[in-house]
């Protein structure tokens, strides 16, 4: 999913940064949700497989990339509709006044390894996420901004790499990066 939206953010890059027409217009905002959608989707799906990995190996298992994608059979619909709704009620949240939304954000960070392991509804598996990190949201949210900080600087790294190659540091720092466009739809 990241290469096709790459290659929809290039085929608009080439546009000048504008549509020919409205419906062309329309055609990239339709194809940037659809993609956006499929990201998520994969992502949770990925996500579920991870968790499972990771199961695995504490419990002393060996683990492995199919075995890992098959032990989330039967469970990918409910994986990615509690991806896809918990993202929603975030993004409500996040709108509507930030605070909420990133309160939201540090008490559902388990649904998904809740649905996964312990084969929770979607509501049950918001409620248990809540409770396991109920004490623990502090670390959480620091886990969440470095990574923020991490990317960011691995962004800006990338950005001085990319300047010094072409010779124009500053205007390669000034604007926007595909990379910032690609994840801000991811």
């Amino acid at each position: 999913p990241q290469l096709l939206t790459l290659a929809v953010n290039l085929w608009f890059v080439l546009l000048g940064g504008r549509a020919a027409s409205p419906l062309a217009a329309l055609l990239f905002g339709l194809e940037t949700m659809c993609l956006t959608l499929l990201s998520m989707l994969v992502l949770a799906i990925a996500q579920g497989a991870v968790v499972i990995a990771v199961s695995h190996l504490h419990l002393g298992r060996p683990a492995s990339i199919a075995a890992s994608y098959s032990g989330l059979s039967g469970r990918m619909g409910t994986v990615c509709f509690a991806s896809l709704w918990v993202g929603f009620l975030e993004g409500i949240g996040i709108f509507l006044l930030i605070v909420p939304g990133v309160i939201m954000i540090l008490r559902w960070a388990l649904v998904i390894p809740v649905v996964v392991l312990e084969n929770h509804t979607i509501s049950d598996s918001m409620g248990r996420s809540s409770t396991l990190t109920e004490g623990h949201r502090g670390r959480i949210f620091m886990i969440f901004l470095l990574y923020g900080v991490l990317m960011v600087a691995l962004g800006l790294g990338w950005r001085i790499i990319e300047s010094m190659t072409t010779g124009s540091l500053t205007s390669n720092l000034l604007a926007p990066s595909m990379e910032s466009k690609i994840v801000v739809q991811v």
